[in-house]
């Protein structure tokens, strides 16, 4: 494989007014997601974005599984390094995500859909989130007691 995700296969058609972030993101996520490919019929099975994937898969399981831990341990490599002039940059996390991810906690609730203590639960809206960044910025104290 290449190594890069073929965006196009979910979004043939960029529509700016009906995709964002967020969509292609979810779409990444999808992707990962275990399958039995064997119930897919032959034209799904074609459209799948990784062919060599779905050979191995259905041909050496074994194999397979070497090349899934062979790109997990690249990814884990590579996670940091940020193409120049890219938007979007990945970095290691400092104190200042801790500080903001406890901040989400503590304001708008720590008990996901799962009844994760880690998670936000609902939807936290844009506005939200940069008056949240503001206040964090201005140092208010949103430490989450330690259990």
């Amino acid at each position: 494989g290449t190594g890069e995700v073929d965006i196009p296969v979910a979004y043939p058609q960029w529509d700016p007014s009906k995709h964002f972030l967020v969509t292609v993101l979810t779409y990444m996520k999808r992707i990962f997601y275990v399958k039995d490919y064997r119930d897919l019929s032959p034209k799904e099975q074609r459209l799948l974005p990784n062919q060599e994937a779905l050979r191995l898969f259905q041909t050496d399981q074994e194999g397979y599984r070497r090349r899934v831990l062979e790109c997990v341990r690249e990814s884990q490599r590579s996670v940091y390094l940020n193409d120049p002039g890219c938007t979007l940059q990945f970095s290691e996390e400092t104190a200042v995500h801790e500080i903001l991810r406890d901040a989400m906690k503590k304001k708008f609730g720590g008990s996901g859909a799962g009844g994760n203590a880690d998670e936000v639960s609902g939807v936290v809206t844009r506005e939200e989130t940069l008056e949240l960044i503001g206040e964090v910025a201005h140092g208010a104290d949103f430490s989450v007691p330690k259990k």
